[in-house]
């Protein structure tokens, strides 16, 4: 009887042990991607103070802008390179992973050039020559950025060649090596007595631009991605699409608000599971 008992409490350890060893992770990995494309901030406003506010040496500012007539840009678009890795989500209720619910987490780096233009068109009094003035205040951004989403697929939860998502996410970047650039630019057109083309100059000096570290930035965005994948074996092909808003804040200086902003990806991955 003893040994009975004995060899009960043996099992019983033993079983308890091999329950806790199988217990599941909350997450399981996947896949991994690699996305690149385009990405854009749209801002509520970007003017000169802003420009001024950005850069480290306000003397840069010190152009005659008199006749000049201004063009803001309040859209900043550049390239993005994104790497990220997707988990299934344990459903707690089944024990089972949801191939339909999906987390993520990843890495990115942008380059975006937010710029304040001035114009000035000058006309000889005969009108044969005329002569166009740029100057271009041009903040060229480089950031490095860390983002997640919760994502929900079509298809249940079964393994699918073809999904669409939607989901929900937030990212956090910081810029570096930041620079302010002023570049100047004439044009010069000429016209014969007939009033025809005649003759077109452009004159651009690269030595002329005035180069200066700009501060640093943080970037704070909550967005929206959609999308379709094209899941063969382990290869994932796909498109992706995101909507969403956020702010720019200077370290240093102000905050500026992004009432939108939006990206398109072209999404590389390996599927484990």
């Amino acid at each position: 009887m003893k040994n009975l008992i004995k060899t009960a409490l043996l099992i019983s350890v033993f079983s308890s042990g091999m329950a806790q060893s199988t217990k599941l992770s909350p997450l399981k990995l996947s896949s991994i991607n690699f996305s690149f494309g385009f990405y854009s901030d749209i801002y509520q406003r970007m003017d000169m103070d802003a420009m001024r506010d950005i850069s480290t040496n306000t003397a840069i500012f010190n152009q005659n802008l008199d006749g000049y007539t201004e063009s803001l840009w309040r859209e900043s678009s550049g390239t993005l390179i994104v790497l990220d890795a997707q988990f299934y989500r344990l459903n707690p209720l089944t024990q089972e992973y949801d191939r339909n619910k999906i987390v993520r987490f990843g890495i990115s780096y942008s380059e975006r050039e937010p710029a304040v233009s001035y114009n000035k068109t000058s006309v000889d009094s005969n009108g044969m020559r005329q002569v166009q003035n740029s100057i271009v205040y041009c903040n060229v951004q480089n950031e490095v950025n860390l983002n997640g989403a919760y994502i929900w697929k079509s298809g249940g939860n079964q393994k699918r060649i073809l999904r669409f998502y939607a989901g929900l996410g937030g990212n956090m970047g910081l810029t570096f090596n930041d620079e302010m650039i002023v570049m100047q630019n004439t044009n010069t057109t000429v016209m014969d007595s007939t009033g025809k083309f005649q003759y077109y100059n452009q004159r651009y000096d690269s030595q002329d631009d005035i180069i200066v570290p700009a501060r640093t930035a943080l970037f704070l965005r909550a967005y929206a991605p959609v999308g379709v994948e094209l899941n063969v074996w382990k290869a994932k092909l796909g498109l992706e699409g995101s909507a969403g808003f956020g702010m720019h804040q200077i370290m240093g200086g102000r905050t500026y608000f992004m009432p939108f902003n939006y990206s398109l990806n072209f999404r590389l991955g390996i599927n484990f599971n």
